[in-house]
């Protein structure tokens, strides 16, 4: 009897009808070899394109590229099947990684404008944190994805190579199997790593920024090859001699520093904040910018070109810390959660041993980006996360700005109280981090707007972030109101660290709709896109108006030191003292003197090979510049 219902079982009968038919199931298994990683880099594209029509004519102009893709995926599709007998374990595996790469991409993309890279994978545990609060909505394609997976792998279930069993069956697939892992690397080494092979194709990082290098190459190769450039090497010629005379030049231009003045230092970088009356123009029932432009009128203010779009916080707050660029290390990597060391050389460690008091303050948690780890190798003495908020108010999702405000206040007033040196205080802020939803403030608190072209529903996005950019104004007054009042020099610099696609979870951009923004040239739109304003400002030393042309994140604390004469290390000297030849690097640009953009050559290059051969010193290298650049 038992044996009668096995024999019934159609699952038992598709299996044992294959397995009476090995020539089929060989067939089957090459067919798949060949056709599902082809079948799912197309599933790629289509869950970010969005329509099947679309994605074939995006893939008819790039079927090298695909092809370029698919020679690895095959031949890894081949090596596990030839290793385990049965396709449908490589269909299940690869499925699953590629539906998750490919979705993930598609979020990436359409919130930050940048794709899924390697260095992501450091930084799991902190992209399902914001997958999870941002809540994005489930996509058709998605879904379709997630179901051809499922089917292809069910399918395949029921075919099995007739390879023989046993220890010698075993030891041939073994070896099959190894020669095709063998040619999926060296295919891609010689390939896909190979800078003159992609260039050759139009393909490889010339600075256009990561995501037009992934829309001309598709996903898979343009991952692998940034899976091959993720390797840093050394500066040519890089030795200790050569180091230390390149440190000693730089320190004589950076010129001596006199002043043993010990102003308290507050840094303020407030998420996603900018001029948002500037970049989506309209009819706004209050002023956004109100205590930072009357800051400006006595201070120093102007735009830094930031590194990234609605994201990539920790890398803009990495370089405005160490006067480190970021576009000088591998794409998409993420210095704290991959690069720091203990006594790191940055701002906040050179304070220190001048005797500072370091604090750092973020109202979230302390393990994103590994930020309690990077605080600490950067020499701050306290961290203050979501936990050390005694009952903070919120606005929205996050901790409202006025109590982290607050909270850097309370902190100031507490550290000062206990030395007579120096104080130095890091705050992030969270209040506008992504993603918004309309009608979360009551009439009569929210500011309300009118810009033509926009429904209900992007307006209502428009006000929520409006009503945030109007809060974060207020407490920057708030802090300087508060300073005016103490008998101790502070410096405040105040910026955003980037701008935000003012976006729901279903990606609606509501900046990228703006006839302002649509009408520019690509160079002058990616400048727009990018740029972001900032403040240096003193209780004690009032400046007239002063504006700074376009610059980068990481000059920000050198102008700080030159316009205040606040103490920093002769590396940050030597920075501001190159802002005559180029203001910084960002996105692959180079920013000349008067604040435009181009591509970096001629002596702007040998700027850059210096910055560089001292930037992996102190990050990667010997450290040989160290006791000269930040003694």
């Amino acid at each position: 009897m038992q044996q009668s219902t096995r024999i019934r079982n159609p699952w038992i009968r598709l299996r044992r009808w294959f397995a009476a038919r090995p020539v089929l199931c060989t067939v089957i298994s090459l067919l798949a070899c060949a056709g599902v990683p082809l079948l799912y880099q197309v599933l790629i594209e289509f869950t970010r394109i969005r329509s099947f029509t679309v994605t074939l004519t995006y893939l008819s102009g790039r079927i090298s590229n695909l092809l370029l893709g698919w020679v690895p995926l095959a031949l890894l599709f081949l090596a596990l099947t030839l290793l385990t007998r049965r396709p449908a374990v490589p269909a299940g595996i690869m499925g699953v990684i590629l539906a998750t790469g490919g979705i993930s991409n598609y979020l990436k993309l359409s919130y930050r404008d940048e794709p899924v890279v390697p260095s992501d994978l450091f930084i799991l545990r902190d992209a399902a944190t914001i997958g999870t609060e941002m809540r994005p909505a489930i996509t058709r394609e998605m879904v379709v994805f997630a179901l051809a997976v499922i089917l292809v792998t069910v399918a395949l279930t029921f075919v099995r190579l007739p390879w023989p069993k046993g220890g010698r069956g075993w030891a041939l697939r073994a070896l099959s199997g190894g020669m095709a892992l063998v040619c999926a690397c060296l295919f891609t080494v010689r390939e896909i790593w190979h800078e003159p092979s992609m260039r050759a194709r139009g393909l490889g990082y010339f600075s256009t920024g990561l995501a037009d290098e992934y829309y001309k190459g598709t996903f898979v190769p343009i991952f692998l090859h940034m899976l091959g450039d993720m390797k840093i090497d050394p500066p040519a010629g890089y030795r200790k001699t050569s180091v230390e005379q390149l440190a000693g030049e730089m320190a004589a231009q950076a010129g001596e520093r006199d002043s043993q003045a010990t102003p308290d230092i507050l840094v303020v970088m407030s998420e996603s904040w900018f001029d948002l009356e500037r970049v989506i123009p309209g009819e706004y029932s209050q002023d956004l910018t109100a205590n930072f432009d009357r800051l400006s009128r006595e201070g120093v203010s102007g735009y830094f070109l930031s590194e990234g779009y609605t994201g990539g916080t920790a890398n803009i707050e990495f370089s405005a810390l160490t006067g480190f660029c970021t576009d000088l290390l591998p794409q998409g990597s993420t210095a704290y959660s991959e690069y720091m060391h203990e006594d790191f050389a940055s701002y906040p460690l050179y304070l220190k041993q001048q005797g500072y008091t370091n604090v750092a303050i973020h109202p979230y948690l302390r393990s994103f980006y590994d930020r309690e780890d990077a605080y600490a190798d950067m020499g701050f003495d306290a961290f203050y996360d979501m936990e050390d908020f005694a009952d903070p108010t919120y606005a929205g999702d996050y901790i409202s700005e006025k109590s982290t405000i607050d909270k850097l206040i309370d902190t100031y007033k507490e550290e000062t109280a206990k030395t007579d040196g120096g104080v130095f205080i890091h705050t992030v802020t969270i209040q506008n981090h992504v993603s918004y939803t309309g009608g979360i403030y009551p009439d009569g608190y929210r500011v309300t707007a009118k810009v033509p072209g926009l429904n209900k529903e992007e307006t209502a996005l428009l006000e929520t972030v409006a009503t945030n950019m109007r809060d974060i104004d207020r407490a920057l007054g708030r802090l300087t109101d508060y300073l005016e009042t103490v008998d101790r020099d502070v410096i405040v610099l105040f910026f955003g660290d980037h701008q935000t696609g003012v976006a729901d979870d279903d990606t609606i951009n509501v900046n990228e709709k703006a006839a302002s923004y649509l009408s520019l040239p690509d160079q002058e739109r990616m400048v727009e896109k990018y740029k972001v304003p900032f403040l240096i400002w003193s209780n004690h030393d009032k400046k007239d108006a002063v504006t700074e042309p376009l610059t980068t994140a990481y000059m920000l604390l050198p102008m700080l030191g030159a316009y205040y004469d606040a103490p920093q290390p002769a590396w940050m000297s030597w920075l501001h003292s190159t802002l005559p030849e180029c203001r910084g690097l960002a996105r692959g640009y180079a920013i000349a003197p008067d604040g435009s953009v181009g591509l970096p050559e001629g002596q702007i290059n040998e700027l850059l090979r210096k910055y560089w051969t001292v930037q992996y010193d102190l990050m990667f290298g010997k450290e040989y510049s160290r006791n000269i650049l930040y003694s």
